[in-house]
């Protein structure tokens, strides 16, 4: 036996005790009271958003997830760039849409990255050259994602710290 403490004192059976706690298979009606949320709800869209949505799949080896951000981050001098390259050169994508924004190099460093660059087909892009500045960055994505220019498109970034602060000052309205 067991007692209800509750509200009063009463002995209850095993097989009442299983009814209470059984889910009743009746449902009270839902009353919706709307609110400032409804606005955004994305409920019943499910299908309208799944025309747009492209699998993920491994790039770089499987390091990166496309479709998602990856950073990778080790002290100087440790050869994240190089390991980057490298994984570049022997990736599968479609290298005509992978843009590698080359932030923090000597002029000889941009000259033998350029050169594989150009051997493996596919972009850099260098602040103060043909036009492009690193402040501009986040504008030119905002930009692309507007006007739905980001299928396939595959972004690296040699150094995120160069670009960072413009995006965060953007954000903070500095910009």
């Amino acid at each position: 036996m067991y007692y209800d403490t509750t509200f009063k004192m009463r002995a209850y059976t095993k097989d009442e005790l299983w009814q209470m706690m059984t889910p009743s298979t009746e449902l009270a009606p839902i009353v919706e009271t709307p609110n400032a949320l409804d606005q955004y709800s994305l409920k019943g869209s499910s299908s309208e958003l799944e025309k747009n949505v492209v699998p993920a799949s491994f790039f770089l080896g499987e390091i990166a997830l496309t479709g998602q951000s990856t950073v990778i981050y080790a002290a100087p001098n440790t050869g994240k760039t190089l390991l980057g390259l490298h994984l570049i050169m022997g990736s599968k994508v479609n290298k005509s849409k992978l843009y590698y924004l080359n932030l923090d190099d000597t002029a000889e460093g941009l000259v033998t990255k350029l050169k594989i660059a150009e051997e493996y087909g596919f972009h850099m892009l260098v602040d103060g050259h043909k036009g492009f500045e690193k402040k501009d960055f986040s504008k030119i994505m905002v930009s692309m994602a507007k006007n739905d220019e980001c299928a396939e498109v595959i972004i690296v970034v040699d150094t995120l710290k160069k670009v960072r602060s413009y995006a965060l000052m953007k954000v903070l309205d500095y910009a």
